[in-house]
This record gives C-alpha cells, structure tokens and sequence, in this order.
C-alpha cells in the first residue's frame, strides 16, 4: 500500500514539473515571438495580443503556488515584459480602443504592484502617473471601486500633483461606495493635510460626517476649516444649524438661520426650521430659569413676567415666523399647534382663541392655556409635518459633487456635462411679484416607462426664473419632482388652498415636463405619473380635469406650459410608450374654461422633443431663453410668436422632427386681451 501511495505522489510530482516548465517555455517562447515580429514588423495588433497572452501565463503560474523557481522564473520573466505593456497601452489608446488600453494599463500596473516587486527596484516609466490615473478612472466611473482604490492609491505614492487633490477626493469616495468609512476618514484627513483648503474633500468629508452623525468634533472641525472659504455657503451654515441643535445649543443656531433667511428670505422650509429652533430656545430659557430658581418657586405659573423676560423673546420671534409659514400653508396643522403653544406660553389669550379656532376648524383638538413648555424636533412627525433632512453640501463649485471622475489621459471618453447658456448668469429683477403663485410638476425618472431626460433641469431651472426674473417670492414656488398619482392631486391641491385663502386675487403660472398619454378611445390627454405607464387611465391625471381645476379657482390670470406632448411618444422621439401600442394619434384640443392661457410644446399628433445639447426640453429651452433675453419683460403674444418660430426651426435643424408650440385659451378671454399678458 505504502509503495502504491508513493508512486502515486511521485507521478502527482512529475506531472507538475511537467506541465508548469511547459507554461514557462510557452511563455518565453511566445514573448521571443512578439520580440522578433516587434522588431521586424513594428507594433501591430496581433503582436500585443500575443504579448497579453504571455502576461497571462505568467500570472497564472504565479496564482498556482508552484515550486520556489518555477516561481522565481515567472516573476523575471514579468519583469521583462513590463515595459512593453504601457506601449501596448499607449497603442490601443492611438486605436482608440479603451478596452483594451484598459486592459494593458492594468496589466502594466498590476506587476508594479506585486509583493514580489517591492524590493526589486523596478523601472518604471515617467508616464506611470497618467496609466494609473487612467486606470482610476475609468474604475470608479463603471462603479468597480476595489479596483479603483488599487490604483488611485498608487497614483498618489507615485507622488505625482497633477490629479492628486482629486485622487484623494475620489479614493475616499471609492471607500465610501465600499462601505470603508473609517479608510475613507484616514484618506480625506491625510489629503486634508496636505490641500487644506480643497473644497472637493472638505465636501466629501463633511457629507461623509453629517450623515453618520458618528463623530460631531471631527465634523466641527472641518466645517469651521471649509467656512474660512466659504462663510456664507449655504450647505455649510445649514450643517452648523444641525450640529448646534444636536447639542441643544438653539441660540447660536437660531442666529444662523438669521443669516441663512437673509440668504433665501422667502424660503419656506427655512422659515419653518427657523421658528421651531427659537421656539426650543424659548423652552431652554424657560426651564434654565425653574431650575435655578429657589426650591419654594418650582410651579411656573406662579413666576411673574419680570423674572425670565429671555425665553419671551424668543417664543415672541418664533410666533412672528409661524404666522409667515402659516400666511403660505394654512393647512399646516403641526405648525398651527407650535404657535398655539407659544401663545399659549406668553399668555396671549386673544391670539390663542383665534389659533384655536382654526385648529378646530381643521377638525382637531385646540390646544390649553398654560402649558408646561417641552422640546419639539422638526424630526417628529407627530408634531412638524414636513420633517427636515440632512442638507447635503455643494459648497458653490459645480463640480465638487461629480459621481464621475474627469479622465485627463489619452482618453476620449470622459463624460462631459454641457452647461447651456440659459442655466448661467441669469438676470435678477428687483421688482416684486408677490400676487403670483407657481405649481412646477416635473417627472424625470418613471418606474415602468422611458425617464423623460433632462426635465428635472427643466423644473429646477424654471423655477429659478421665476424667482429670479419674474421676482415670484420663493414661498410661492411650488416645486414637485417625480410624482405620482397621489402627489400629483396634492399639488392641485394645494395651489386650490391658496387660491381659496387668496379669495381668487392671485395670477398663476402652472408647468409641467414630463410624459403625457393619450386615452385611445377618447382621444383625451393625460399627465403620466412617474408610478404609471398608461395602461390604466384611471390612475393617469386628465388635462381636462386639470383646466377645470384651474379655471374654477377664478384667479385674474392663469398660464400654464406643459413641455411635454400627448400622442404616445418619448422626449426622444424614437420609442412608443407602452400605452401608445403602434401608433401616434391627434389628440383633440381640450376645452378651456376662464381665464387659462396654455402654451403647448407640439401639436397633438407630435412630440415634445428633447435638445441634448442644451440640457432642456426643446420647448423649454426656448422658453427660458426669451425670458432671459428680455429679463422677463415680454407678452405672452410675442413669447407665443417666438417660440413657435424658434421650436420649429430648430426641431427640424437638430431633429430633422416638426414640432409645432401651439396655444389654447380659455373662454374668459377675447381673441386678442391675452396676448397683451405678461408673467412679470
């Protein structure tokens, strides 16, 4: 048995001295073979071809554990043909094949990295960065960040400072995406140290540290390190207001919101934040006082005014704000219930009973007179509706926040993202529009059909418009971003709330961008929402039903645009939506009631195409352009005679597809009266 076992062993030996000294000589024979066609032939394809392969079986004999020289052998013969593989690299990246300069690069890289290279003094070529950058790059940017945190942490060894502020930046992002937090922590701060005053890693690592709320000192530190560059950022002076109110300190963060309401004066959501956090600075002030008062005066209600004027002033300057968020959303029941409890508190009887009053006319319960003031959290949806979430940073550069790495290589494929000349340097009017009030519906990214591209930029953009160059208030700005069914009666909703607090005295501007369905049997056009795709009508949101909407609310003046078309076909132009079966159809003009100007992006049977080039629907664009051109200043007769001229125009030149803005009114309106309208 033993001599069985034996033999069986010396056979298992000999086959493996067999076979691995045929993969060494196949390789050098082969690597011989691309020297001698390298030489007489030049570079050609199928002589790096060769090459690779060579590298390969090099590699394998190395991954098979084989004996000491074998071993020894393969690592040599990789040191031989190293160099050659970044003029592989360098070949395909001149063919303009990626893949395979990907592949040579990496080869290149991956034998510098070996254990077995480290003491051997390897020769490597000044081009090492850019191979390594390129290999980073091109990584992350398919989302393979094991392999990207290989070689965007040898890029920076090779201590190149070309793309080293954003090697570290995106090696910490790479850890991040791996779920490595406290890697990505050590890289940021060790880049830090050496570019302290890098706004891409200041960014990263303060989202990074806001998000998991595990180390607010770090936090701190860095977002007083970024606010030596950017005192007055928004994202920054949001993330102190979170950081002092984590720490109860809601003095200093209520003099933040000061500065950020001088910012943004008409925001809503930070007018709301605002009043809770003077409101919690109220309540702090109020029980410091109880506490340090004399053990016979524990009971509050027998403390007179004088003796803690401090938490007046800032239930006082929180019941000022929650009358300006709730003059912009009546039916914010939470916010009703904050300032009946700060009357409450200041013993504002008169006030109490009015805010009682609407709190039971909403069907709930009013609140009672001298209460035993306690915290409350914008984070509790038991008593602030609309909660807060942690702001992420932008900082003010466009590209900090890039989920893309810029390949700066021999590379061509580097995604470029086209700023159009309508989203910069947009014109604001100091004039005022206080009597106008804007609904933005735009629906990008849908569950079951084609994303509409681009027409969360349309919103986004839209709505800065408004603000910026109609001098709309931004409380008045109702943005809703891919919405469903649900959100979509919302929004009508809410714009119907307003118009009834308004009494009809109010103008409204309504846009829409997203898919539009046609109801086959009907010839009737519908809003899709982001969770339908038209199969069933029912949970689609009918144009009619929307110009009804509208025109009920009697207001003095409605325009709406709806970027979108309603025959069945995408942005694109090329596909059907599921819906739409085979055909495009004419879908019939709607009947308008009242006072309704809609400005349509195509005629029924056409498509609201898309302009790439822009970043905008092809309507839109138009749009924001004439807007831009005349800083507002425009009548709705000569805004429709532009955009149907410059839509179709450019449609054909860049489409080779006619898109025709059409306009429809309501019967509120003479043939002409509209067309002397302006939105300004």
């Amino acid at each position: 048995m033993k001599r069985i076992i034996l033999s069986i062993l010396l056979f298992l030996i000999l086959q493996e001295n067999n076979v691995l000294p045929q993969s060494i000589n196949t390789a050098q024979s082969r690597f011989a073979e691309f020297i001698k066609s390298h030489d007489s032939n030049g570079e050609t394809q199928d002589n790096y071809n060769t090459l690779y392969l060579v590298y390969k079986e090099y590699t394998d004999i190395l991954k098979n554990n084989p004996s000491y020289s074998l071993h020894k052998q393969a690592v040599a013969g990789l040191r031989e043909i190293h160099p050659h593989l970044i003029d592989g690299a360098f070949y395909f990246t001149g063919k303009n094949n990626q893949s395979k300069t990907l592949m040579f690069a990496e080869a290149y890289l991956d034998i510098s990295l070996l254990e077995e290279m480290k003491d051997s003094n390897l020769p490597l070529s000044p081009d090492y960065p850019t191979i390594a950058y390129f290999a980073a790059s091109k990584n992350y940017n398919t989302q393979n960040y094991a392999k990207a945190v290989k070689y965007l942490d040898a890029y920076i060894k090779s201590g190149d400072t070309k793309n080293a502020k954003t090697a570290f930046n995106f090696l910490a992002k790479s850890y991040i995406h791996l779920n490595l937090y406290e890697s990505a922590k050590q890289v940021l701060e060790n880049g830090l140290n050496r570019y302290p005053e890098d706004l891409a890693m200041l960014t990263t690592i303060i989202n990074m540290l806001s998000e998991s709320k595990s180390d607010d000192t770090a936090l701190q530190k860095y977002v007083d390190q970024a606010s030596k560059y950017k005192p007055k950022d928004e994202g920054l002076l949001n993330i102190q207001t979170q950081l002092y109110e984590r720490i109860q300190n809601f003095e200093y963060a209520a003099t933040i919101y000061e500065v950020l309401r001088t910012i943004k004066p008409n925001n809503l959501e930070l007018a709301k934040r605002h009043a809770i956090c003077c409101y919690n600075a109220g309540v702090k002030a109020y029980n410091e006082k109880i506490k340090n008062t004399s053990e016979t005066l524990k009971n509050p209600k027998t403390y007179s005014d004088a003796e803690h004027p401090e938490y007046k002033l800032y239930f006082f300057k929180a019941a000022e704000i929650l009358n300006e968020v709730l003059s912009n959303d009546p039916l914010s029941i939470n916010y009703a219930y904050a300032l009946a409890n700060a009357y409450s508190i200041l013993g504002y009887t008169q006030e109490l009973k009015k805010i009682n009053k609407k709190i039971a006319s909403l069907g709930q319960q009013p609140v009672k007179s001298n209460i035993n003031p306690s915290y409350i959290s914008v984070n509790q949806q038991n008593i602030i509706q609309n909660s807060h979430t942690s702001p992420s940073l932008t900082l003010s550069e466009s590209n900090l926040n890039s989920n893309k790495i810029p390949i700066t290589a021999s590379t061509n494929d580097s995604p470029v993202t086209n700023i159009s000349d309508v989203d910069r340097d947009i014109p604001i009017t100091e004039q005022k529009n206080d009597d106008t009030f804007v609904v933005i519906i735009a629906n990008s990214r849908y569950d079951k059909v084609a994303n509409v591209d681009n027409a969360e930029n349309d919103g986004k953009i839209f709505a800065e418009y408004c603000n910026k160059v109609l001098g709309i208030p931004e409380l008045h700005i109702r943005s809703h971003y891919n919405t469903t069914y649900g959100d979509l009666l919302d929004a009508i909703e809410d714009i119907k709330s307003i118009a009834n607090a308004k009494h009809g005295r109010l103008n409204i501007i309504f846009y829409y961008a997203g898919h539009g369905i046609p109801n086959e049997e009907t010839k009737s056009g519908y809003i899709l929402p982001v969770d339908a795709d038209g199969k069933q009508m029912r949970v689609c949101y009918p144009l009619n039903e929307l110009y009804t909407e509208l025109g009920n609310l009697q207001a003095d003046n409605t325009v709406v645009f709806l970027d979108a078309c309603f025959s069945g076909t995408t942005r694109s132009g090329n596909e059907m939506l599921i819906s739409a079966r085979s055909v495009a159809i004419d879908v019939d003009t709607e009947e308008i009631e009242g006072k309704v100007v809609v400005f349509s992006a195509a005629a029924g049977n056409q498509t609201a195409l898309g302009y790439t080039e822009q970043n905008h629907g092809m309507f839109t664009y138009f749009l924001l352009k004439k807007l831009k051109e005349t800083e507002g200043s425009v009548d709705l007769g000569t805004l429709a005679d532009y955009l149907s001229e410059n839509v179709a125009l450019e449609s054909q030149l860049k489409n080779r597809k006619r898109q025709t803005p059409s306009v429809f009114t309501g019967n509120g309106y003479d043939t002409a009266s509209w067309k002397k309208l302006t939105l300004k």
